[in-house]
């Protein structure tokens, strides 16, 4: 029998402060997709987090993990497509992986947060593209200094240097389907121009899986 094919999943991806939010917005628009944002303000346990790492980061990014497959089981399921914010593939392989390897989460944690990873792909499988954003951390630490969101005082320098390692480690090993790379400080995507052209980029990159 033939393949069905699965209503289309894009997923943005990228560091804090990237502008990944107005990405997933503009770019819906032009795809004239369905988009479903981060909803960082429904995560209960953030703030605690950012203030005490050790005690609150499994709790947390239970949170965050959940929401991120709640939101690609309900974009597979409005037609003509969907596009997510931050997919739970990206917050395993990155601020998972990073977690584990400054020791704020254990072995045991990594795992159970390893397996709602792999619960959600098998609700909603894998993202069909992914959109990955990037800039110099310098630049992402001025954009958090000047939005100044609760949660985000304690990010400094050396986090975002350890973020870009991490994305590109992350990036460079995913084979799972198309990538899409945006400079975020060189392509200003509240252009409609530059937004058009993305969204060509993900058309051609949909049509191709």
């Amino acid at each position: 029998m033939p393949r069905v094919r699965q209503i289309p999943l894009v997923a943005v991806c990228g560091p804090i402060a990237s502008g990944k939010s107005t990405v997933v917005e503009s770019l819906a628009g032009a795809l004239q997709f369905r988009a479903w944002p981060e909803r960082v303000q429904d995560n209960p346990f953030f703030e605690r987090y950012c203030a005490n790492p050790a005690d609150w980061a499994l709790r947390s990014q239970l949170a965050f993990m959940l929401g991120a497959v709640e939101d690609a089981v309900a974009a597979r399921r409005h037609p003509p497509g969907g596009l997510i914010e931050r997919p739970v593939q990206e917050m395993f392989g990155v601020f998972v992986e990073d977690m584990y390897a400054r020791r704020v989460i254990s072995t045991d944690e990594r795992n159970v947060l390893g397996r709602l990873a792999r619960l959600g792909e098998a609700l909603a499988g894998l993202p069909d593209v992914l959109v990955v954003l990037g800039a110099h951390p310098e630049e992402l630490l001025a954009r958090v200094r000047a939005r100044a969101r609760p949660g985000e005082e304690a990010y400094d320098l050396a986090f975002f240097r350890s973020l870009e390692s991490s994305y590109a480690d992350w990036a460079s090993r995913w084979t799972q389907s198309p990538v899409i790379h945006v400079d975020a400080a060189r392509r200003d995507l509240r252009r409609g121009d530059e937004v058009a052209a993305l969204a060509g980029q993900v058309r051609t990159a949909l049509s191709s899986t």
